[in-house]
């Protein structure tokens, strides 16, 4: 989802690309629903 207005659904195998400083978030519609969040080059404060 993105900040404003533009929001989008996403199903099974979609994806979607959140270009580099734009705001963005994501909401689970699902219990079971696995998120996948990954960033190139990687952050280094993301990483465990």
């Amino acid at each position: 989802m993105l900040a404003g207005s533009d929001k989008r659904i996403l199903k099974q195998g979609d994806s979607y690309y959140a270009a580099k400083n734009i705001l963005h978030g994501v909401v689970s519609l699902e219990d079971d629903s696995v998120i996948i969040d990954a960033f190139t080059p990687p952050r280094e404060d993301f990483l465990v």
